[in-house]
């Protein structure tokens, strides 16, 4: 490779450092939960994880695959969904990220955007469930880990149950505007899930995110396409409490790091 291209490959990979994480709400175990369906009158879900990502290769602006200097990042999540209402679920969501890329990539740690929102359910019958979800995104501790500001997304979920042979799944997706400060650019965002009964007490998921920016905004802040794949099994040890493990994949983006990620989640309902 030419030095030239080496050094312009160095510079991108010095700011993807910095927006790396910024769409990892979608990208991590708790990802599964922002669906269609509310929680009871009363009860609630609380998920804690850790999602793992390395990556050596990545996508340039043009899709290509190409190497890398090598790219870390961690993720602590704490989750929560309570039911004010039997229509009516409130949201927060708060993550601890440490971003240690190899130089000349952005290193970061501290708290990400926190997340508070309601989903109201619109609609629920045998055509499926159908949910408007309002949503404000907190600035974090800095540049690489938010926008920096307050954002905003109002997103559209739907959902469905289904039999398969004798299994009992779901299919849930989400189709979302979110409105970014300090000049980010703005984003469309799509997410599906499927889940799969494999036993009373074991669930399969498979998931993709894909997000899209969309107007002007930075130059360096994320610009692009970005889609994930989630694979993972969630173990139901008793009616409150269940763990999920699973693998995360980049599977297409422009200028961001291509990640391998393994995850780890403890989830309790009440």
């Amino acid at each position: 490779m030419p030095a030239a291209m080496r050094v312009r490959n160095k510079a991108r990979w010095a700011l993807w450092g910095a927006f790396g994480v910024g769409w990892g709400l979608l990208s991590g175990t708790c990802a599964a939960q922002a669906g269609a369906w509310t929680q009871p009158n009363g009860h609630g879900l609380v998920i804690t994880g850790v999602t793992l990502s390395r990556a050596t290769s990545g996508f340039d602006e043009t899709g290509a695959v190409i190497d890398t200097p090598e790219f870390a990042k961690e993720d602590y999540e704490l989750y929560g969904e309570y039911g004010l209402t039997n229509r009516l679920t409130s949201i927060i969501h708060t993550r601890y990220t440490d971003l240690h890329p190899e130089a000349p990539g952005t290193r970061a740690s501290g708290l990400a955007e926190a997340e508070l929102g309601l989903r109201y359910r619109l609609y629920a019958g045998r055509a499926g469930v159908f949910a408007l979800q309002a949503t404000m995104f907190a600035p974090g501790g800095s540049m690489a880990l938010s926008s920096g500001g307050l954002d905003g997304e109002i997103r559209l979920n739907l959902g469905s149950q289904f039999r398969f042979w004798r299994l009992t799944g779901f299919l849930d997706t989400g189709f979302a505007y979110r409105n970014r400060a300090n000049d980010f650019r703005d984003e469309l965002r799509s997410d599906v899930t499927l889940g799969l009964d494999l036993t009373r007490r074991l669930q399969a998921l498979a998931q993709s995110f894909t997000v899209l920016t969309i107007g002007p905004g930075r130059t360096n802040a994320f610009e692009g396409e970005m889609s994930k794949a989630q694979l993972s099994l969630l173990y139901r040890l008793t009616p409150h409490w269940g763990v999920q493990l699973g693998a995360l994949a980049t599977v297409s983006g422009t200028a961001v790091p291509r990640e391998r990620a393994g995850l780890a989640a403890l989830w309790y309902r009440f």
